[in-house]
């Protein structure tokens, strides 16, 4: 693929602090290889690079991916429409050609995903961004949509580059207030937006005609906007497991060994005792159902995002 960030020499890399030198991580999305550091795009909401560019995309990069044959690429183009250049310098249009580039070519074995992120009110939620989204999305094979993730960090980004804080406090999880969720739906209803989905691994699902491998069906709130070809797919996967089928998966992986099962339902496998993230999201992949850390809770109707902009 094509980019513009050099590789670290191995005395750079060693010089990192020890979290930037976890080169592989196991995300709810996938494995994640962060294999450069130091992206020159400077977006202001950004906290670390995976293995994602908004780098132009040619046709010579998509006959490399067509040509793959033991994998099934996904290709997630990063867009959000943002205007201001003090929040986002590198322009959104370079992904939505991107997008075009790559969708419209063929044949093909890869996937394309319209990866919109990050809506912030009063950034990127007028009518005329979500409107533009809309008319990309039909470009995509799948379109995900997602708020801002605002960590400390990005918050002291903002206050020393004298930006204004899109919200009031910071969370754990990525915001994305109810109103501006509803202002989305509406659209995409009304202008006739391509399949659109609230997590990553439903569109990535969806795009190559598989079921969600980390069993969101079990959330139906969650996949009330789900084609329903879709819909009847995961469900036909989906089945709970047993405490059997969870310690057997658990007992693959070191961190997992003070595993602790709250609770089993046809919802989520609710546990606790986990020291990180990673370990769960090993676990949902591995049973193709959600696993829920007990000290986090997902609240009806959130969709495990943070509690600002809800009721």
């Amino acid at each position: 693929m094509t980019t513009f960030v050099p590789m670290l020499t191995a005395e750079q890399a060693a010089a990192l602090p020890p979290r930037a030198r976890e080169v592989v991580e196991y995300r709810k999305s996938g494995l994640s290889l962060n294999h450069i550091q130091g992206c020159p795009l400077d977006c202001a909401y950004c906290i670390r690079l995976l293995l994602i560019t908004r780098c132009p995309v040619t046709e010579a990069d998509c006959e490399q991916l067509a040509a793959t044959r033991h994998i099934r690429p996904t290709l997630l183009f990063t867009y959000s429409g943002i205007d201001d250049q003090r929040i986002e310098p590198y322009p959104s249009k370079v992904a939505a050609a991107s997008l075009k580039v790559a969708s419209e070519f063929g044949p093909r074995r890869y996937r394309t995903v319209l990866y919109w992120r990050p809506l912030v009110p009063g950034l990127n939620d007028t009518p005329k961004h979500l409107a533009l989204a809309a008319q990309l999305s039909r470009t995509a094979d799948a379109t995900v949509f997602t708020g801002l993730f605002l960590r400390e960090e990005i918050a002291a980004y903002y206050q020393a580059h004298g930006l204004p804080l899109p919200y009031d406090e910071t969370a754990r999880r990525k915001i994305m207030p109810e109103a501006t969720e509803q202002c989305i739906l509406t659209v995409f209803r009304d202008l006739d937006g391509g399949a659109l989905f609230r997590k990553t691994s439903c569109a990535v699902s969806y795009a190559h005609g598989l079921p969600d491998y980390n069993g969101h069906v079990g959330i139906r709130d969650l996949c009330d906007i789900c084609p329903a070809a879709q819909l009847a797919r995961c469900e036909r996967a989906h089945q709970q497991p047993s405490p059997e089928q969870l310690f057997a998966a658990a007992g693959n992986l070191p961190e997992l060994r003070q595993l602790q099962v709250m609770d089993i339902t046809p919802r989520a496998v609710v546990v606790g005792g986990l020291a990180s993230e990673q370990p769960r999201y090993f676990l949902q992949h591995a049973l193709g159902f959600q696993v829920h850390d007990a000290a986090h809770p997902h609240r009806p109707g959130r969709h495990g995002r943070a509690e600002i902009g809800w009721e």
